[in-house]
């Protein structure tokens, strides 16, 4: 054993690297001092520094599957997923089919939001782990969010046959029964996620969602209100209490709504456009046109505020300004419905774990 191993296998692993680095001075096209050094670094968790000697390694000698298997440990856990899918993605070329291995591929392309690519590799661990709920919700998702429904409705059931009561996938059942256009279906999923979990986030702002995508607004509201009190920071339930309460007419409400989304999530386009029509409505026309003007630059396709700043630019005699608007809005498609799972947005819409969270 060397003076090297021998430290390692004691747990001293900052002696390790100092003897590594004056090893790296000496021997500089040495890529086992590197590949060395790099592992010493990740156990001290300097995965940044590993990722370095792991690299300078490869350089030397490329396609060492021992040395991309680390380099792609370093970057997983970074959440640097991209350049972790590409090292694993060179090891599997490399060595025969390994179950920890397409789990780190799948989950690295997971987490970098290539659902599709994710899928048949989560698929392969899923058969050899068929009870494990935390993968499950993984490729369920997944399912969902490359647009393949009903692979997600088929493990979302699968899941539920375990567990009955995971309120999680009677949300992702009902995200993917929207993704389909049977709201009615999803709404009773989300009820039934509600009745198990009523306090989870994202419970009542998706089935406030629902309603309000059917225009039942009077079913909508209470439950935009029951996600506040789960969560305050909701700027997306302050949109669309700000949205009803605009279309019942009470401008005073809407207004204060729509300004705490915005204070809280200045991105969002509809609350833009809501208050630019309180404002319209009430003929202040400066402050109507910087929010439609807003709701514009956050979304320059969708034809609605464009139309509106035209209408506005008119009335002021601004006519220029109003044709470029009004030629925009004709040249423009009418909004598509927006699925659910976009607007609850985020990779962890539903509580589904993070990438880094699903252990291989």
């Amino acid at each position: 054993m060397s003076k090297t191993d021998k430290l390692m296998h004691e747990g001293q692993f900052q002696q390790a690297e100092i003897l590594l680095r004056q090893l790296e001075v000496s021997e500089p096209h040495n890529v086992a001092v590197h590949a060395e050094l790099g592992l010493v670094l990740a156990k001290q968790g300097k995965l940044s520094d590993a990722v370095i000697e792991y690299r300078k390694a490869l350089a030397l000698e490329p396609h060492k599957p021992t040395v991309e298997y680390n380099l792609g440990l370093a970057e997983f856990k970074q959440g640097h997923f991209g350049a972790a899918a590409m090292a694993f993605k060179s090891v599997a070329g490399a060595i025969q089919p390994n179950t920890q291995l397409d789990m780190l591929l799948g989950m690295s392309y997971y987490g970098g939001r290539q659902f599709s690519k994710a899928i048949p590799f989560l698929s392969a661990v899923d058969k050899e782990q068929p009870s494990n709920l935390e993968l499950h919700y993984v490729l369920a998702e997944s399912c969902l969010r490359s647009e393949q429904p009903q692979c997600a409705i088929d493990k979302c059931q699968e899941i539920l046959e375990q567990n009955p009561n995971s309120a999680q996938a009677h949300m992702l059942l009902g995200e993917a029964l929207d993704g389909m256009s049977k709201t009615d279906d999803a709404i009773e999923e989300f009820r039934a996620a509600e009745r198990v979990a009523p306090t989870q986030p994202n419970i009542h702002f998706g089935l406030g969602y629902l309603y309000w995508e059917s225009h039942d607004y009077n079913h909508a509201f209470p439950e935009f209100q029951a996600e506040l009190k789960n969560d305050p920071n909701s700027a997306q339930s302050y949109t669309y209490l700000g949205d009803i309460t605009y279309r019942n007419n009470d401008d005073h409400a809407a207004e204060s709504y729509l300004k705490n989304a915005i204070h809280l999530q200045p991105g969002i386009r509809l609350a833009y456009f809501d208050l630019g029509a309180v404002y319209a409505r009430q003929q202040k026309r400066d402050a109507a046109i910087a929010n439609f003007l807003a709701a514009e630059k956050l979304d320059p396709g969708n034809p609605d505020a464009h139309y509106r700043l035209g209408r506005l630019y008119m009335a002021e005699g601004r006519r220029q300004e109003a044709a470029k608007e009004l030629a925009q809005t004709r040249k423009l498609n009418q909004q598509t419905k927006e699925p659910l799972i976009d607007k609850m947005s985020g990779q962890d819409a539903a509580g589904l774990p993070s990438a880094r969270r699903v252990q291989p």
